[in-house]
């Protein structure tokens, strides 16, 4: 993902006092309806997970989402948004966009506290996950609606 005009990517990232960051005018910016295609690659290390997490309001109760460590999300809980990218509770790589099937899971769980690189790609009919170069799932996937209401965040999902 490449920054609009000729401003430097961290210039346009901006801190919120929470675990995560937000990367400003994305949300228009980086709008990635109908079959546009896309690719974002993360380095990341796994964090053992401490406990697991309450989340607020609507997703209480056996939300998939207790424990999730998110990478990169374009997603705004089951409202809308275009794609959400992390490491479920169980240690798999998930990379999901706003419409079925979802979410599409690697096929081995990443272990380890190293430093790996996954990329995750829609070329407007398939999603794939890489991890350290080596492709780990892929699946097809349809269309989904233009979104530009929900902005991209680094390490976090957006919970309005």
């Amino acid at each position: 993902m490449r920054p609009s005009g000729d401003r430097d990517a961290l210039s346009r990232c901006r801190f919120t006092g929470t675990r995560h960051i937000w990367i400003e005018n994305s949300d228009v910016d980086l709008n990635l309806g109908g079959r546009r295609g896309f690719a974002a690659a993360v380095a990341f290390r796994r964090s053992p997970l401490q406990e697991l997490i309450e989340p607020p309001g609507h997703q209480r109760g056996p939300a998939k989402w207790h424990g999730d460590q998110v990478l990169l999300s374009k997603y705004n809980g089951n409202v809308c948004g275009a794609f959400r990218l992390g490491i479920d509770v169980e240690g798999f790589l998930f990379f999901e966009r706003n419409v079925a099937p979802q979410p599409l899971r690697s096929n081995e769980v990443v272990e380890d506290e190293s430093w790996h690189v996954v990329v995750c790609s829609y070329d407007g009919e398939e999603l794939s996950i890489f991890l350290d170069g080596v492709l780990c799932a892929s699946e097809q996937s349809g269309s989904q609606l233009d979104e530009e209401e929900t902005p991209l965040l680094i390490g976090s999902n957006l919970l309005r």
